[in-house]
This record gives C-alpha cells, structure tokens and sequence, in this order.
C-alpha cells in the first residue's frame, strides 16, 4: 500500500491561540489558565512527561469545562510523544467528545485518522479525514490530509472524489513533500488498479510478455505509458475498481512474475 513520505503529527495550538480561546469558554480561574499553558510549554519544549503532569492537575480541577477539549488534545498528543498510543487515543476520543471549537475538532480528527492511516485502517482514516478537511486552513497539514483522502477515495473504488481532493493539492501545493505522489496519482485517468509486470522502451519486448503471460492464463495487455518525457510500453493485467480486488489480483500474477506492481 502506498503511503505518503510525511510522518507529520499535527501541532498543538499556540499558546496565544489557547488564550484566545479560553476566553470564549467561560471563566478560569489564573492557576487554571496557568497549568494549561505550562502543559502547553512542556509538548512544545518536548518535556511530554512534564506536560501530562501539568495537564493531570488541570483536568483533576477543571475537567468539566470547555477547555477540558485542549487540554486532553494536548495531553493525548503528549502520550503519543511518550510511546502509548491507547492513551493517546483515548484522549483524543475525549476531546471529540468535548470540543465545541470547530478548528479543534479538525485538529482531533486529524490526529485520530493519522493513527489510524499508520496503523492501515484507510476506511476510518479518511471518515476522520472527510469531518477534518473543511475546517483546516490553507497550510500543512491540509495537504498531507488531501492526499491521503485521494489515496484512501482511489482504494474505495470512489475515484472522481478522490480526484477532487488531489485536483486541489496538485494546483495548490507545488512545494509539498508529497506533491510528486500526488501527481502520478492525479496523472493517472483510469477508474481502476491494475498489476504492472514490466514497462519497456521497446514495443516488441512488450509485446513477448504480454505473449508469456496470456499463455500464463493472464489477462495481461499492452498500454502506452510515459516517464521522464518518453514514452514507455507498460505490461498490465487486470482492472480492478477497489484496492482489495487488486491485491488479491496480485497474489495470482506474483505467481508468474514475482515483480508485479499495484498501479497507481
């Protein structure tokens, strides 16, 4: 399966952003404000241990309030730092739960399908990813997240939405570490994976494999393909709409050549 280069985790807010917000959920008392923030300064200096303890004070206090949302994404993010994922989650789960400021729940979503993209769950990935992208601004993570939508879209087999959220990354991000991804996705203009055993400079020699592989009981083809500006004879077998169809395509034509591809 194909996944983006970035390893990005999305960033907790400023601390100007957490003021700023605290002053829309009701009034804290200063130590309340201040353990926040200090759980804030400790993620952001990577003193996670530090900033669970500050943010293990906070909501033992304040837990109930609005601002319980920040501070469990703060503490969940800090608990991924650390190691432990199930508290991460758990946290992030609770921030959800909480939050009534649109850009925090983006960035909770975000958090929680880039838990789950790592961990290959795509489906849930995306639905998180779907409930986070109106929400996110014109900066990263928004490309990370557009990508992965269309890688996640194409598995589905919901290929014009997928092109959708790769049209955007492609026309708005050209300096993203996975724009060149993203291109050969974008490029690619059919609705279906295929199984590529080979790509030739020559016609003939395309030809001789599709030859071997249909004597294999493949249904391989011959399609006309272009890398670095020069054309290039592609030997493909199959069109499968969805991701699953075509690794369990993969296992058969691997049989046969054992360098065969998922494309795109």
């Amino acid at each position: 399966m194909v996944r983006a280069t970035s390893s990005k985790r999305i960033a907790v807010m400023g601390l100007a952003a957490v003021v700023a917000a605290l002053s829309g959920c009701g009034p804290l008392p200063p130590e309340a404000v201040q353990q926040l923030q200090q759980g804030q300064r400790h993620y952001e200096a990577g003193k996670y241990v530090e900033a669970v303890k500050a943010l293990d004070g906070f909501l033992a206090g304040w837990g109930g309030t609005d601002a319980a949302a920040e501070a469990y994404y703060i503490r969940g993010q800090s608990y991924l730092k650390l190691g432990q994922p199930k508290r991460c989650r758990a946290d992030l789960e609770r921030a959800l739960t909480r939050c009534k400021r649109p850009d925090l729940c983006a960035r909770v979503h975000v958090a929680l399908g880039s838990m789950d993209w790592a961990a290959g769950h795509t489906s849930t990935a995306v639905d998180h990813y779907r409930r986070a992208l109106p929400e996110l601004p014109d900066r990263s993570p928004r490309d990370i997240v557009l990508y992965r939508l269309g890688v996640g879209l194409q598995q589905a087999g919901k290929w014009s939405q997928a092109r959708q959220h790769l049209a955007e990354l492609v026309g708005g991000y050209p300096a993203s570490p996975v724009i060149t991804a993203a291109r050969l996705r974008f490029s690619w203009t059919y609705e279906y994976f295929t199984i590529q055993v080979g790509a030739y400079s020559s016609g003939n020699s395309a030809a001789k494999e599709v030859e071997r592989l249909r004597k294999a009981g493949l249904n391989a083809e011959k399609q006309l393909d272009t890398r670095s500006g020069r054309p290039l004879h592609a030997v493909r077998v199959g069109h499968y709409p969805t991701y699953a169809e075509a690794e369990r395509g993969l296992t058969r034509v691997r049989r046969v050549s054992s360098d065969a591809i998922i494309v795109p």
